[in-house]
C-alpha cells in the first residue's frame, strides 16, 4: 500500500522522502509499543489510589455519590491496570510456544 502511494502520488513521495528514518522501522514500533505500555501500566497504577472508593457503596449506582464519568473512569483504570499486569505473561507464553513449535519442526527434519 504505501508503495502504491509512494509511486502514484507525488505529495505522498514528498513525505515519505522528507520523514525517511535512518533506524529501522522494527525498532521505532517497539519502542512505541514500549511507551505505550508504560503510559498504560503507569496511569492503572495511579488509578489504584481511588481503590478506597469502593468501600462505600453509596458511592456507586445512578444515584451514587460520585459522577458516571467518575466511575467509569475509576473501573476502566483498574481494568487497565489489571490487563498491564496480566500481559507481560501473556507474551512469555506466546513467545515460549513459538519457540517450542520453531524447536519441533527442526527436529522433525
Amino acid at each position: 500500500m504505501l508503495s502504491f502511494c509512494k509511486k502514484h502520488s507525488y505529495r505522498a513521495r514528498y513525505w515519505m522522502e522528507k520523514l525517511k528514518v535512518d533506524s529501522p522501522y522494527r525498532t521505532l514500533v517497539m519502542i512505541f509499543f514500549l511507551e505505550t505500555y508504560l503510559d498504560l501500566l503507569l496511569g492503572g497504577l495511579v488509578n489504584t489510589e481511588n481503590n478506597y472508593l469502593f468501600n462505600y457503596s453509596g458511592n456507586w449506582g445512578p444515584n451514587g455519590l460520585l459522577t458516571v464519568s467518575d466511575q467509569f473512569s475509576i473501573i476502566l483504570g483498574n481494568i487497565i491496570y489489571v490487563i498491564c499486569m496480566i500481559f507481560p505473561f501473556g507474551v512469555m507464553y506466546i513467545l515460549e510456544t513459538r519457540r517450542n513449535s520453531t524447536y519441533k519442526s527442526r527436529a522433525i527434519n
